[in-house]
């Protein structure tokens, strides 16, 4: 296997720095036109594409987010739910990086630990407990996180979850007006 160009690849071919390169390809001021240009097109010449990773560790910023849900497939809310963040994440120029716990919160564990190691800029987690102490210990003072849906408790901070009660309240109204009365609801746990 061919090993992949680097701006250091660039700058052997262009003749100048190392530094010289990052910079054009980061469109810096104190690079002249003609060298952004030169610059560029070695890169695609060489099929040069820029290692996030590292990108990453210089401006301590991060492209990627971390998504992490009980389960994911055509018979959960969470493959419609990480569709669209992923839309919008890739529209403003960030990534999704997504682990499924299979509701089993050691693996979710393994996947926030695995998810900060790599340096997600930020983590949204459906956790598969209202027990969120261990996601919250891991991530303490290191990366954001919001919680969504799953068995998030209501009062967690940095949470969006569904109003449970006012879904209620329409589904009724609405069964009601069709002239419905008698209405039961069944649910599989007291949590739900």
């Amino acid at each position: 296997m061919e090993k992949k160009p680097t701006i250091k690849t660039i700058a052997k071919i262009a003749g100048v720095s190392h530094v010289t390169v990052s910079k054009a390809l980061r469109n810096a001021p104190d690079i002249s036109a003609q060298t952004k240009v030169r610059i560029s097109q070695i890169a695609k010449d060489i099929g040069y594409t820029p290692n996030a990773a590292a990108r990453n560790l210089s401006t301590s910023k991060s492209a990627t987010i971390g998504m992490i849900v009980p389960a994911m497939g055509e018979n959960t809310a969470y493959n419609a739910i990480f569709n669209e963040i992923s839309a919008c994440a890739a529209e403003n120029g960030y990534c999704v990086m997504l682990g499924s716990s299979h509701r089993d919160i050691e693996i979710e564990k393994k996947h926030c630990k695995m998810m900060i190691e790599n340096r997600v800029g930020a983590l949204i987690v459906a956790s598969c407990t209202s027990d969120v102490s261990h996601i919250k210990e891991q991530c303490k003072g290191v990366v954001p996180v919001l919680f969504i849906g799953g068995k998030t408790n209501p009062h967690e901070e940095f949470s969006m979850l569904c109003d449970y009660r006012y879904s209620a309240v329409l589904a009724v109204n609405y069964l009601y007006e069709l002239g419905h009365r008698d209405i039961a609801f069944f649910s599989y746990g007291p949590d739900n």
